[in-house]
């Protein structure tokens, strides 16, 4: 069984960054800002906004239509709007700053965290930008389960309201094997932090109805959650176990509906980690809850010291 690989101070910036990275295709504002602003003044960070924009020569012409615009115009436009954003952002009191980078989503977010130190990123996956954007869909997929820091993503189906801003019940889906500690550490923090309701959800395979006693496995389910909360969260708010035979994304939907989850906290595999959740799969939840996902990456002793690694140094608060 492997252990959490965060340090106590690391931890700590997972849960309440200093630094929040945004990635927008500018067409997503409205409801991406709402859940920036609120987790900027939650945890006291300050804001990047990165817009990427897709090399024109990265998708083929076909006949009949306009020309590319010129890189030099899409760029005057993009900083003028980011521009607006930002001062939008800073009459809420927050600081903020804006990048605007030629090249693919996946590879400018990537290399943005490493810069700004950056210990949550902040995107939303409704499908494609125009031509010259994020093409925000397909780059939080190939993002889950690679960056090193959580991903809060704002689905297609998510309810864009004011309630979902600021969590009072949490969902965390957890396997009980691998590094399983590490996205429920951030889970619990957030709850203690947010005085959340949490939720511990934990999924078994069908065939467990068939080869073994359910009812047993499911209450031994039910102790191992239960063995994790005295530690794990002093707040005096809410917790629940609840474990299940099923598939865990039908499960882990359901479970979120019934508890009117704001937030559900995902581990996904990293490397060649172990989660109930690979990119995937965790895509398909986030492709189809109403409420947003944080997701976070599962390691495997293999990749478990590189990882340590690629935690900014900056990011560790003290």
């Amino acid at each position: 069984m492997i252990s959490t690989i965060l340090s106590p101070s690391q931890e700590a910036a997972f849960i309440r960054p200093a630094r929040i990275l945004v990635a927008t295709d500018l067409t997503d504002i409205d409801y991406l800002l709402p859940h920036a602003i609120a987790q900027a003044k939650a945890c006291g960070a300050d804001l990047t906004f990165i817009h990427a924009i897709v090399p024109v020569n990265a998708y083929p012409m076909e006949a009949g239509y306009s020309p590319y615009p010129e890189p030099a115009e899409i760029d005057q436009n993009v900083r003028a709007q980011l521009a607006k954003l930002a001062a939008a952002v800073e009459r809420e009191g927050i600081s903020c700053d804006t990048s605007v980078d030629f090249g693919f989503g996946a590879d400018a977010i990537c290399e943005k965290i490493r810069s700004t130190g950056a210990t949550r990123l902040i995107m939303g996956s409704r499908g494609y930008g125009k031509l010259g954007q994020l093409v925000l869909g397909s780059v939080s997929n190939e993002l889950l389960g690679s960056v090193p820091i959580p991903i809060f993503v704002v689905g297609a189906h998510a309810e864009a309201t004011v309630a979902h801003t600021r969590p009072k019940r949490i969902l965390h889906p957890i396997s009980l094997n691998g590094d399983y500690k590490k996205s429920f550490a951030i889970a619990a923090g957030l709850a203690d932090w947010y005085q959340a309701e949490l939720t511990l959800l934990h999924v078994e395979d069908p065939a467990v109805e068939q080869e073994i006693n359910p009812a047993h496995t499911l209450a031994w389910t039910k102790t191992a959650m239960m063995s994790l909360l005295p530690t794990r969260t002093a707040g005096g708010h809410p917790v629940h176990v609840q474990a299940v035979c099923g598939g865990v994304v039908t499960e882990t939907l359901e479970a979120a509906t019934k508890a009117n989850a704001d937030w559900i906290v995902l581990g996904v595999e990293g490397g060649h980690g172990y989660s109930p959740f690979r990119s995937n799969i965790a895509y398909r939840v986030i492709a189809a809850a109403t409420c947003c996902v944080l997701a976070v990456r599962h390691n495997s002793p293999r990749v478990e010291e590189k990882i340590v690694n690629e935690v900014p140094s900056s990011a560790v608060m003290a």
